[in-house]
């Protein structure tokens, strides 16, 4: 494997069958992650192991990290990256959930509470962030994430990562729960405002030049036009090219599917990457989501394809009773896929895609 060209822009996604993480190359060296899932060897953090891979050093060519939102498949090994990234700014959702919320007044009251997983991984990215010297900053729809002059980047290319969610509203729907435990408001009324956390999730577009790239997160469509899916078209539509490529939102689920989507913010030629999902017994995308995605497509691919065996280990005492017992376990966990984009000429359109350990075209 050999590292993109200066020049050259990479968009890698990784997914095993539950997780995901976006790499991106914008050039010159200059790299940006999104989000965290783990390699095959389920402690190292994926877009680490594959910069390792390439010969650089994270420490000192990341430079942001994005949390889009804290479910468990989006945040596994996050604080370790934030951690080895050393020069990297580290940006996470201004709207959060109540429970998100209660995580972020540990860090800055010294308050124990009982946390969930997300909250307890934001608990460390913040303590870790805080520790360091280093800044956290918070997200909303038009934040610029990143940007580079045409002048600092070896295409020649004005290049540029924007938030596009969470809207204005989903921001004053967080306000509102903060205030709604303040007064006591009653448990039902809470859980309607904090329900659908991929409500919050950081949807973003890369542009290069003429060149973009819109990766979806696990953002979700609602009623409310000033929430999801909606309020991202009614505040991006017209403005910045088509996207030429796509990380499809949510696993490809049914419920991230807008169709104005791909007639106002895609290209006709998409090419579109979907990372699978699979937990007690239920996966995404389904066998009608693929074909959905693949008929509005030019090429469509998922990053693991089908379940490959991975080697488990237990301790000696819990392998000796299989044996005696003679129980044979076998795993069907999805192997870490790479679907991985190279645009060597950006403004040209122009495009290499491979896939690795189990991608696949569908």
């Amino acid at each position: 494997m050999t590292p993109p060209r200066d020049d050259e822009v990479e968009i890698s996604v990784f997914g095993p069958g539950y997780g995901e993480s976006v790499l991106i190359h914008v050039g010159s060296r200059r790299w940006i992650v999104i989000d965290s899932c783990l390699a095959d060897d389920r402690r190292t953090p994926a877009p680490l192991k594959y910069m390792s891979d390439l010969g650089l050093d994270a420490s000192t060519d990341v430079c942001a990290v994005v949390a889009t939102h804290w479910h468990d498949d989006h945040i596994k090994g996050l604080s370790t990256i934030l951690d080895v990234c050393a020069g990297a700014d580290f940006w996470y959702s201004a709207a959060l959930t109540y429970g998100e919320f209660l995580a972020f007044l540990a860090v800055h009251d010294n308050q124990p509470t009982k946390l969930d997983r997300g909250g307890t991984e934001m608990l460390k990215c913040i303590n870790l962030m805080n520790a360091s010297g280093r800044r956290t900053k918070r997200l909303l729809e038009d934040t610029l994430v990143a940007e580079w002059p045409a002048a600092k980047l070896a295409h020649g290319l004005a290049t540029r990562l924007l938030a596009l969610s969470p809207s204005s509203k989903q921001f004053d729907q967080f306000l509102q729960v903060i205030g709604a435990e303040l007064h006591a408001l009653p448990l039902k009324a809470k859980k309607r405002l904090t329900a659908g956390r991929n409500d919050l999730s950081i949807a973003s577009v890369l542009e290069v030049g003429d060149l973009s790239v819109l990766l979806g997160a696990d953002l979700e469509n609602c009623q409310d036009p000033d929430l999801g899916w909606a309020a991202v078209i009614h505040n991006r539509s017209g403005k910045g090219p088509k996207s030429a490529a796509i990380k499809i939102p949510h696993h490809g689920s049914e419920g991230a599917h807008h169709d104005k989507v791909w007639s106002e913010l895609l290209a006709v030629d998409v090419v579109s990457v979907v990372t699978p999902w699979s937990l007690a017994g239920k996966r995404l995308p389904t066998e009608t989501d693929k074909a959905r995605i693949s008929s509005l497509s030019k090429e469509a691919y998922i990053t693991a394809g089908s379940p490959q065996a991975l080697k488990k280990r237990y301790p000696q005492a819990v392998t000796k009773h299989f044996r005696t017992s003679r129980v044979e376990i076998e795993s069907s966990l999805y192997r870490c896929g790479h679907v991985r984009i190279r645009f060597p000429e950006a403004n040209s359109g122009k495009q290499k895609i491979e896939l690795f350990n189990g991608a696949a075209k569908f």
